[in-house]
């Protein structure tokens, strides 16, 4: 069963009749219920809506979510991060867009739980696609490639306009042997992507001044500063770390605000062992906002 926090966010999409698939891990959560993050694909129509629905229920929203081809909302419990990346319209958004929404959502399939998930072909494809941005993959989704293996013909049809079949057996074979693969951005994008991308990224830039980073003062020791970043990097949150006798301190932090999701100015000359629990203070930074 896939973890509450999870499922509250996603039955609370289908009782507003948003249509949405998840594209990466159905069955590694169904058997583990956590991960830190999932994946799902929706349109562009329902952005606000989807985010009306996030804020309701709590989670944070990145600025970006203003004009970014996907949506990301995160939350913390006890320490533990939740993050939701909501892809629109194409699958990868901005990273590798490959495969149009209506393909995936026209087939679909919907457990007991309410849960919709990918076809097994489908499913192959984005393992594939999520492959080539150059990140090793998890052990768990090395093992669920081998599995679908069945589905490699099929999987090859859906993206075989993007790849040539000898690109395409070279590629599932590095998948399930776990090695990286990195496509070039004309490869990934082509040029129509690209000046896509250049569009893109002033309005990306613009958000950011709208909704700057938020700024958090850390004053204790170097070990419970080190565990609390490990525990926020978790979020894949864009987080940087400015000391406090830095040079030029002033213009870093202006200049991260507009870069980042989290600034932190640190003051880690402490010695002694602080009382105060790590997840204390990321509850500081980013409070439960069902519990206030």
């Amino acid at each position: 069963m896939i973890h509450k926090n999870y499922k509250q966010f996603l039955e609370e999409l289908n009782k507003n009749k948003l249509e949405w698939c998840l594209i990466k891990d159905y069955e590694f959560l169904n058997k583990k219920s956590y991960d830190n993050e999932i994946d799902l694909i929706s349109k562009s129509k329902y952005k606000q809506k989807i985010t009306k629905i996030a804020k309701k229920q709590g989670w944070y929203g990145s600025s970006l979510n203003y004009f970014n081809t996907h949506l990301i909302f995160w939350k913390f419990e006890k320490g533990i991060p939740y993050r939701i990346d909501i892809h629109l319209d194409k699958a990868l958004a901005t990273s590798i867009p490959w495969i149009d929404s209506k393909n995936i959502l026209k087939t679909k399939i919907k457990d007991k739980n309410g849960i919709w998930y990918l076809r097994k072909d489908y499913e192959l494809a984005i393992l594939m696609i999520a492959h080539l941005r150059g990140r090793i993959p998890k052990k768990h989704r090395i093992q669920r490639a081998n599995e679908l293996q069945a589905e490699k013909n099929n999987a090859f049809k859906i993206l075989k306009s993007k790849l040539k079949e000898e690109e395409y057996r070279k590629y599932t074979k590095m998948l399930i042997e776990g090695k990286r693969v990195k496509l070039s951005a004309k490869q990934r994008l082509g040029i129509k992507g690209k000046l896509e991308l250049i569009y893109l990224y002033p309005k990306l830039l613009l958000a950011r001044i709208i909704q700057p980073a938020k700024i958090y003062h850390y004053k204790g020791n170097k070990q419970n500063f080190n565990i609390i970043i490990n525990k926020l990097k978790r979020s894949k949150l864009n987080i940087k770390v400015i000391h406090k006798n830095t040079t030029f301190k002033t213009i870093k932090i202006i200049i991260n605000k507009i870069i980042s999701d989290l600034v932190i100015i640190a003051d880690t000359s402490s010695k002694s062992s602080s009382n105060q629990k790590t997840n204390n203070i990321i509850s500081q930074i980013y409070p439960n906002k069902n519990d206030t």
